[in-house]
């Protein structure tokens, strides 16, 4: 299934290290520059060269951020509402690579084609990859975890594992490939220094083969074993834990209702 549509993007370019800053910008219409850098701050003083990231700010936006040469990254704001819609976040920031630091920048209109991602491209792409510490990521960040992954090839990491994911559980996954500190409210680090301390819950990527498994992984290391895209696609629609425990509390709520109609009744 392939469905065409646009939507719009707001770039800036921002300087990294120890002064972030706003150095030009398309001015978002739904968040000041002065939020931005309170909530980019950490990020943009401990990403390093060549890092992709992004960071979801429910209901209200995503930044997608793109460290393309050495005090400088390039970033682009979009509104929650195009997000959830499937908005690629690698996709984008290789779009923002020819963006000039110079001048007042405009808001970029981007088409996005969107077409199932299938089991054969995920086989292929895992080729070059450790399946086993992916099906266990996947695993750990459905039930919770964060991971840390050493920053070398971090990037090809995180795109695989994103596509790993539920599509509903892609429109919360933050993620830094390239940092110097495990920052909070990232849920995938690319970590320069492997050896760094980390904090509780997140998880390094040499255990990560070892996770316990669970149903999730299961389903999906059989839909890659069997090469089976209809149960690929049909994982890549599983609703989050959230939406599970509210649709049974509403089925619960249901039943209390029908059952006091028939006592009230009868």
């Amino acid at each position: 299934m392939v469905s065409q549509y646009s939507f719009r993007v707001w770039p800036l370019v921002l300087a990294t290290g120890g002064q972030p800053r706003v150095v030009c910008s398309s001015e978002p219409e739904f968040v000041t520059e002065e939020e931005l850098l309170r909530l980019l701050g950490p990020l943009l003083a401990n990403i390093s060269l060549a890092a992709i990231a992004c960071i979801v700010v429910r209901p209200r936006f995503a930044v997608m951020l793109h460290a393309t040469q050495p005090g400088q990254a390039v970033a682009a704001v979009v509104n929650y509402q195009d997000w959830r819609r499937g908005v690629d976040p690698f996709a984008v920031v290789r779009t923002l690579q020819p963006v000039q630091n110079s001048g007042h920048l405009q808001p970029l209109e981007l088409p996005q084609r969107l077409e199932a991602f299938t089991i054969q491209q995920l086989q292929a792409r895992l080729v070059a990859q450790d399946q086993a510490t992916l099906l266990g990521a996947a695993q750990a960040l459905l039930d919770g975890s964060r991971v840390a992954f050493p920053a070398e090839n971090a990037a090809d990491i995180c795109e695989t594992l994103w596509l790993m994911l539920p599509y509903r559980e892609r429109t919360n996954f933050s993620f830094c490939t390239a940092c110097a500190a495990p920052l909070e409210g990232y849920k995938f680090l690319g970590l320069v220094d492997a050896a760094a301390e980390r904090p509780p819950g997140l998880l390094r990527s040499d255990k990560l083969a070892d996770y316990p498994e669970g149903r999730y992984e299961a389903q999906l290391q059989w839909a890659l074993e069997h090469a089976d895209d209809n149960e690929y696609q049909r994982l890549m629609q599983r609703r989050t834990s959230a939406e599970t425990l509210r649709l049974a509390m509403t089925l619960l709520g249901g039943m209390v209702l029908v059952l006091l109609a028939m006592k009230f009744l009868g």
